[in-house]
């Protein structure tokens, strides 16, 4: 069974390159692109100064192999508050997955959110049982329960299983983009009264963490897919906590793919 904190951590090499190991308990397509994020984001976290991440923008090039495979980090800006780093995923010499990431560390001035919780929004104890989901191991990952699966939404409480420790902000990081990075495709999904012929391999994803709450083992993901057109298709989501504290925002987008059968 898969371990989110093993499966995305990384081994120090020396210098600016690590050693990560792509499990399979993470597949749908191949290793899942949130995952596959996730590795980059906890290896930039290891080789930072910095307290905690602020965001991260990433490109798909192409889908990686389970297995070994290679981060190599590079800082562009080192700065006081905040670094900015580019993070590369390669196997067989190829860059498989690219990011830019922003680093800093916590400060003090005025504060505010003015994010309203998602409409949809109960707490965990009204959720209801699991919703439909795919038939990939990425599926088996997760504990859900049911909050909204319809028009245009998949909006969700999470938890990652088996459980694991919440002590680094990039650990916690890394789970909303897992997130954010895969659920606006099932709000697409699930608007069709039958499965679409098509699969959605993602692009790119951004995302902007807000704060952290390592007390929190469930997640509220409110995911809406807010755009198709000319076989891309656009997703946004929101990271909620079990206080209805805003942790992380984002979106991405993916291309269309035609499948000679539904899955």
């Amino acid at each position: 069974m898969g371990n989110f904190l093993n499966d995305t951590a990384a081994q120090k090499l020396g210098g600016d390159t690590y050693r990560v190991e792509l499990s399979r308990d993470w597949e749908i397509w191949g290793p899942n692109g949130g995952y596959s994020s996730a590795v980059l984001l906890r290896a930039v976290g290891m080789q930072t100064d910095k307290q905690r991440p602020i965001s991260f923008a990433a490109q798909y090039l192409q889908v990686p192999d389970f297995g070994e495979a290679t981060v190599a980090i590079e800082c562009v800006k080192d700065g006081k508050s905040a670094s900015a780093y580019q993070a590369r995923l390669i196997q067989s010499d190829k860059i498989m997955l690219q990011a830019l990431i922003w680093a800093g560390n916590s400060g003090s001035g005025p504060e505010h959110q003015l994010t309203s919780r998602p409409g949809c929004y109960v707490p965990l104890s009204d959720a209801g049982d699991r919703p439909p989901v795919g038939p990939f191991r990425f599926w088996d990952r997760l504990e859900i329960r049911q909050v909204k699966n319809s028009e245009g939404y998949y909006s969700h409480w999470y938890r990652f299983d088996p459980d694991f420790e919440l002590s680094d902000p990039f650990v916690e990081g890394a789970r909303s983009l897992v997130l954010v990075d895969s659920m606006p495709w099932p709000a697409r999904y699930f608007m069709e009264d039958k499965p679409p012929m098509y699969v959605a391999p993602s692009l790119d994803l951004y995302v902007q963490f807000h704060q952290f709450n390592r007390g929190s083992r469930w997640l509220f993901c409110d995911a809406e897919s807010t755009t198709a057109r000319a076989g891309v298709i656009a997703g946004h989501a929101t990271v909620w906590d079990e206080d209805g504290q805003l942790l992380a925002s984002g979106g991405g987008q993916s291309v269309l793919r035609r499948v000679d059968k539904p899955y």
